[in-house]
């Protein structure tokens, strides 16, 4: 006899891609949005007189290029996080063996 006892997992070995949507505050503040977010609402409608079905479709359709509208007009910002990190790295680096000049300190502070 044995006093070990069996164990049976089951689980899925892929994942699911994350599909979730995050909106950032200050996109409000970047030009063309609100030019996306206009030209999305104020496609014409070919169906439906249902005015809550109308609402739904152009709710639809301003997510979709609310969605769209970053990656057109910031692109990859783990990216740009990434070389901000590097460049701060280089900053820091440089500040230990030497005096940075005006410019690299507003660099520094500005990244």
């Amino acid at each position: 006899m044995s006093d070990h006892t069996s164990l049976f997992l089951h689980g899925e070995l892929a994942q699911k891609p994350n599909h979730s949507f995050r909106f950032e505050n200050y996109w409000v503040k970047m030009e063309g949005l609100k030019e996306a977010m206009q030209s999305a609402w104020s496609k014409p409608l070919t169906s439906s007189q249902i005015p809550l079905k109308r609402l739904h479709i152009k709710l639809a359709r301003a997510a979709k290029a609310i969605k769209a509208w970053p990656k057109t007009k910031i692109g990859d910002t783990k990216l740009q996080l990434a070389i901000v990190k590097e460049v701060i790295l280089r900053l820091e680096t440089a500040w230990e063996s030497r005096t940075l000049t005006h410019e690299e300190l507003d660099l520094l502070k500005k990244l």
